[in-house]
């Protein structure tokens, strides 16, 4: 499942880059993809179990994949994708087992302001807002599926390098937010319901990825 999302990501951004190849002779699509760590911060809470298990998340790994049109020098507009999974084991309030496999999904439009300098780099910032899922496979007393949605919003500020003419290493920082997941699925064996949680023990996603990747040139 995480490789065919992240194959798809990467075949509908590099669809978007050829129709921008084909719409201006000159390099201005970019596409990108990077991967690294995604750290959760502040009032972040992955487990479906309740704000009572929350500090049992700490981090997991993150992949983007981006594709950007250039307007100009400065400005450009595109579409991102970001996968972030995580995995923990953790016992209950009774001393039960109970083990949680988490996927995250988050697509979104894209601004973003790039700064040339020193000719080889540029310092990007990017801003989007879309949507954003939630999925959980847990396993305590018998095998349960949890999903939710929610609004997202991220920022990002990456420096990149060109190596090459069409080209470019990239690293950085992502900040990404969802913080709506007001309704929760809970389908199992024996039946399927939806949970609305208070507003305290919601899921809740704010995290930082910092990230290493590459640039293409189209």
């Amino acid at each position: 499942m995480r490789i065919k999302s992240v194959f798809v990501a990467f075949m509908l951004c590099l669809g978007i880059s050829m129709y921008g190849q084909e719409r201006c002779g000159d390099s201005r699509v970019l596409v990108s993809v990077d991967f690294g760590k995604g750290v959760l911060f502040g009032k972040s809470n992955l487990s479906p179990l309740g704000v009572d298990y929350r500090g049992e998340y700490k981090s997991g790994y993150s992949i983007n994949a981006k594709a950007l049109y250039l307007l100009d020098k400065h400005w450009g507009v595109g579409l991102k994708y970001n996968y972030f999974g995580a995995s923990q084991d953790y016992l209950l309030a009774d001393n039960a087992k109970y083990a949680d496999d988490i996927e995250m999904y988050y697509v979104a439009p894209q601004l973003e302001i790039r700064c040339p300098f020193k000719d080889a780099f540029v310092l990007a910032c990017t801003v989007g807002a879309g949507y954003m899922h939630y999925q959980n496979k847990g396993l305590g007393a018998k095998e349960v599926k949890y999903t939710a949605s929610s609004f997202g919003t991220n920022m990002d500020l990456k420096l990149e390098y060109k190596i090459l003419k069409k080209l470019s290493l990239i690293g950085g920082a992502s900040c990404l937010t969802g913080n709506n997941f007001k309704k929760l699925k809970m389908a199992s064996e024996d039946e399927t319901v939806t949970i609305e949680p208070d507003s305290r023990n919601r899921i809740r996603l704010f995290r930082m990825d910092y990230v290493l990747g590459v640039v293409a040139h189209f």
